[in-house]
């Protein structure tokens, strides 16, 4: 093999190889051999006869000849018959061509031939709509190597490449080469050429290319939409109206609903909108997503001509918008809703238009439509707030001086205390007018932190409210509830002294405030003075209290009673018998409630008076009729003494019987215990007198009743002559052994000393060390009481409660009642043990002799109960407060609210819907959260309309309330969300976000909410979203068929 062979051979791809090695055999199998160039030569015959399958074989003939000849190898017969090797499978479409060509540009670099190659490869991939792979070839190709209809063909389709990769500026040239050729790349290269000219904004080169087209059946009915926008685009409307208008109306033709549009938006120009709708409107009909510019001007049609239902639909889609167009939109939403009398709906808008600052005139224009609406529509919080800002931010504004006006009455008429206060105090050179407010707004304030228990907070007020006094009947109420925030301070003296202020007030005043009355203030002092013990003053007002009641007619039986007991309360510790027996008489006359007490008080005073048969009798009444009475135990005990005390034995032992078997576990079973033993000594039975004072001394070893048990039982021994009997049952009693007694005694009387001198760190160390002596001591139960009141007061809580707990866990004794309502009370408050709680609780409310532990028992019940979700146990505390006739009206409402909480965790709607409906009458977070819960019931039962009404009611009457104020926002946002008013729901969600303050789960809940809304409204929006990969013009137009 020749040099010049192995070269060409080296040079040979794979690919040729092992098509050459086929050939071969095909030749050896038919011993058919030629001249290469004839066969060349044939093959081009035959090419050019467009026999292309015939032609190739020839051309492979020619190559093998080539590359298995004796004679030197001729380099360019075989570049030639490759290339038109490969262009053969390129015309038959066999998937060879590519790699045919590819191989021959890579096994032949530099060769003309070769580089027409690149011209075929690029359109192969042309063909196949390849363009990234079409364009790395036309690239590389010489113009000048190709024929004039390859040249036109490549400009066309490397200019084409280029457009479909939306590179117009490089597609540009290429179109402009052949543009004017008349052939057929004539139409589609002006076609392009003009809309890229277009895109550029030369308008005339476009308009003429387009205007070339027009004639064509393929590209003509694309560029009239381009005619007639370049038109509308230099502002000659009339032009584009008229341009449209003449084409014969087709629905399938390109770009027809473009063109309706274009009309619409012509006469949108020119300002007859009422035009300009229909186009819009069939536009709109007839595609799926808009562009905002698009709606935002069908929109502003709807407007124009007064259809502000749709033209609110069509707003309400560009509330997503954070731009100029979306302000704008914003603003006349809020104008349509405000046209439409939706004064709820614009404010919202108003509001959201108010935020953006693209445009200033309607940002102004909004915030201060935002806070006028606020104000009339009674927001007064939001209305407060955005009317100081407005004129604030806007001093100069032609609104200014109708903001002021509204933020007077804002300020006389608001219920959000809180917050105008914080605007009245920032507020200079105050009128007459905005001094009045003050007055106002300070003392409704001081009545809020009253309501809530801060009594310091509230005095401060009142003084603030008393400096501005404009108003002689809040001047009056301010004294009033001074004196009340000092009777709960139990500063006593300081609430005489401002009651009695308020009362030298209130002489010169015929109208007060709603509950300040000149009898309540009686009341407040009567009790005042019978805290202090001036018991004559405190009668005087008592009495004035239940006259004035009764010439009122009033029908406060609880009031009027009260005050006739207090009074003989008074009148008994004088000892003015005849006049507390009289008071007492007439509450059981009237059958006020209180008169089982008034009995037993009447029955007391015959015992005092000596008169032990109308005691009897009147403590019978009580365990004959009253058998539900708190005092029924006290009046059996009363009775059974006053037996004993005749004497009458049997009949006292008969008493002492009934308590020990109905209240076993009360201090009166021990106390009738050690009197039982002592009727049986006198009754000379010796043993069953021991048997009751060793019960006593058994089973409850550390009262005060056991040292008196010890002493009966030492009397029996002796009357028997037994003093040895007694030494020895004495060692089998802890701690009372007679040798141990005196140490016990000194020991616990040093820690005494101390603890009534004040000194709780020497008495704690006193009691410690007394109770690890004697750990179950005569005196334990005293030492662990006294030991926890110091820890207490020292804020050792965990030390204290375990002091507590150990009395409280002991049977009843002197101490039993104070001990588990501190018990009880620490482990609710401190250690959140609502189990324990709970039954100290319950213990307390069987043992409590004085009613308010009573009622604080059942309240603490209550409250535990339902922490422990122990439904029934909360309900039947709440209904046990209900019956209590010591219950103030707040203590009530409060059982209401939780027998609400109970049937709504039960799913009993209606039983809640009745408790709530009750609880929301109180002035403080519970009744704002009743009122939540009635709306929420609306909502549940789907009583969207009753909810949303409930809603505002909660945000208009509890200003304070922050947070249940945002939950009544977001039972808004869902009432909006399940009618389908996104916007709304969004606005309202919103607005929780940007201005709730609160840590809890407000925030968090709204921006999940919000989520959703906007996830459901974009699915119902024509709004095209950023993101969303709009078709652009030259995608559209890539998709044109084109013909060669």
């Amino acid at each position: 093999m020749s040099f010049e062979k192995r070269i060409l051979y080296k040079k040979t791809s794979c690919f040729w190889i092992l098509l050459l090695l086929n050939f071969r055999l095909f030749s050896q199998a038919t011993s058919l051999y030629t001249d290469p160039d004839i066969a060349y030569k044939k093959g081009l015959e035959l090419f050019q006869q467009q026999k292309y399958g015939a032609a190739q074989s020839k051309f492979r003939e020619s190559i093998y000849e080539i590359n298995s000849g004796n004679e030197p190898a001729d380099h360019l017969l075989m570049i030639n018959a490759r290339y038109y090797d490969a262009y053969s499978s390129k015309m038959l479409k066999r998937p060879d061509a590519e790699l045919l060509f590819t191989s021959l540009t890579e096994d032949f670099e530099e060769n003309p031939t070769t580089r027409l190659a690149y011209f075929q490869l690029g359109d192969i991939y042309f063909n196949q709509k390849k363009y990234d792979k079409a364009l790395p070839w036309y690239k590389k190709v010489d113009p000048n190597d190709l024929s004039a209809e390859e040249r036109n063909t490549f400009n066309f389709q490397f200019g084409y490449s280029y457009f479909f990769k939306k590179q117009f500026k490089n597609a540009k040239p290429y179109f402009a080469l052949i543009k004017d050729v008349n052939n057929q790349y004539y139409y589609p290269a002006n076609y392009y050429y003009g809309y890229i000219t277009y895109r550029e904004g030369n308008f005339a080169d476009a308009l003429k290319s387009f205007k070339l087209v027009e004639g064509s059946q393929l590209y003509g009915n694309f560029v009239q939409y381009y005619i007639a926008n370049i038109d509308f685009l230099q502002g000659k409307y009339d032009e584009v109206i008229n341009y449209i208008s003449s084409l014969k109306p087709d629905e399938n033709l390109p770009y027809y609903l473009e063109m309706q549009q274009l009309i619409g938006k012509a006469y949108f120009r020119k300002g007859e909108y009422d035009k300009a709708l229909p186009y819009f409107n069939a536009y709109f009909s007839g595609t799926q997503k808009l562009e905002k510019a698009d709606i935002y001007e069908i929109g502003f049609c709807q407007y124009k001509t007064k259809d502000y239902t749709d033209a609110i639909n069509s707003f309400k889609q560009l509330n997503v918008l954070n731009d100029s167009l979306g302000q704008n939109a914003l603003y006349l939403l809020g104008d349509c809703y405000l046209k439409t009398n939706q004064k709820s709906d614009a404010r919202l808008a108003f509001g959201d238009a108010s935020k953006m600052k693209f445009d200033p005139f309607v940002k102004q224009n909004s915030f201060f439509q935002y806070a006028k609406l606020s104000s009339e529509l009674n927001y007064h919080d939001a209305a407060l707030k955005s009317l100081q800002d407005f004129i604030a931010q806007y001093p100069k504004s032609d609104f200014v001086e109708e903001a002021k006006e509204h933020l007077s009455i804002e300020l006389l008429n608001t219920s959000n205390y809180r917050d105008a206060l914080g605007v009245i105090r920032s507020v200079s050179n105050k009128t007459p007018s905005i001094r009045e407010a003050y007055q106002k707004i300070a003392f409704s304030r001081g009545t809020e932190l009253f309501n809530q228990g801060d009594y310091d907070g509230a005095i401060s007020l009142f003084d603030e409210s008393l400096k501005n006094p404009a108003d002689a009947g809040i001047q009056g109420a301010s004294y009033f509830w001074k004196g009340e925030s000092f009777y709960n301070l139990k500063k006593y003296d300081d609430a005489v002294k401002h009651h009695l202020q308020f009362l030298e007030v209130a002489k010169l005043k015929s109208s007060l405030p709603e509950n300040v009355s000149l009898i309540n203030a009686d009341y407040t002092l009567g009790y005042s003075f019978l805290k202090l013990q001036q018991y004559g003053d405190a009668i005087t007002y008592f009495n004035k209290v239940s006259t004035a009641l009764a010439a009122s007619k009033n029908d406060d039986n609880k009031m009027v009673a009260d005050a006739l007991l207090r009074a003989a309360d008074c009148n008994f510790v004088l000892r003015n018998y005849s006049a507390a027996k009289s008071g007492y008489q007439k509450v059981m006359d009237l059958k006020y409630p209180g008169t089982d007490y008034a009995l037993y008080q009447r029955a007391i005073i015959f015992g005092v008076e000596g008169n032990a048969t109308d005691k009897i009798a009147a403590l019978k009444q009580i365990t004959s009729g009253y058998s539900s009475s708190i005092y029924l135990d006290d009046a059996l005990y009363e009775l059974g003494t006053t037996y004993l005390s005749v004497p009458s034995y049997q009949n006292a032992a008969s008493v002492y019987s009934q308590i020990i078997t109905s209240y076993p576990s009360s201090s009166y079973a021990r106390k009738a215990h050690v009197k039982m033993g002592l009727i049986y000594f006198n009754l000379n039975d010796n043993t069953k007198s021991l048997d009751e004072y060793k019960w006593v001394v058994s089973h409850a070893p550390n009262s005060p009743e056991s040292a008196e048990a010890l002493n009966g039982i030492k009397e029996v021994f002796i009357d028997e002559g037994n003093a040895t009997g007694y030494v020895e049952f004495l060692k089998n009693i802890p701690n009372a052994k007679v040798s141990n007694a005196s140490q016990d005694s000194v020991s616990y009387l040093a820690a005494e000393t101390k603890f009534s001198k004040g000194d709780c760190n020497g008495s704690v160390k006193e009691f410690s060390d007394y109770l690890k002596s004697f750990p179950n001591g005569a005196f334990a139960l005293s030492a662990h009481f006294y030991r926890g009141e110091c820890l207490y007061q020292q804020n050792q809580m965990d030390q204290a409660i375990s002091d507590y707990e150990f009395v409280a866990d002991q049977p009843q004794g002197r101490f039993s009642e104070k001990a588990l309502l501190k018990a009880a009370r620490m482990n609710y408050n401190n250690k959140k043990d609502y189990t324990k709680s709970y039954n100290y609780y319950k213990i307390l409310s069987g043992q409590a002799d004085y009613k308010s532990d009573a009622l604080e028992a059942y309240k603490g019940m209550m409250y535990s109960a339902y922490f422990l979700n122990n439904y029934s146990d909360a309900e039947n505390a709440a209904n046990l407060i209900l019956q209590i006739n010591n219950a103030s009206t707040a203590d009530e409402l409060e059982a209401h609210y939780y027998l609400g909480k109970t049937a709504l965790a039960r799913e009993d709607l209606n039983t809640a819907y009745n408790e709530f409906l009750k609880s929301s009458k109180i002035k403080s977070v519970i009744g704002a959260e009743s009122s939540y819960q009635i709306a929420l019931i609306y909502f549940k039962q789907n009583n969207y309309k009753q909810a949303n009404e409930q809603c505002y009611t909660v945000i208009k009457k509890s200003p304070s309330s922050d947070y249940w104020i945002a939950k009544s926002y977001l039972l808004i946002a869902d009432i909006f969300e399940v009618q389908n008013d996104y916007f709304q729901a969004k606005s309202t969600l919103q607005s929780i976000i940007d201005n709730y303050k609160g840590s809890d789960d407000i925030i968090p809940t709204a921006k999940d909410h919000l989520d959703k809304v906007l996830q459901k409204e974009s699915g119902q929006s024509k709004l095209k979203s950023d993101d969303a990969s709009n078709e652009t013009d030259a995608d559209s137009l890539s998709k044109i068929v084109r013909k060669k």
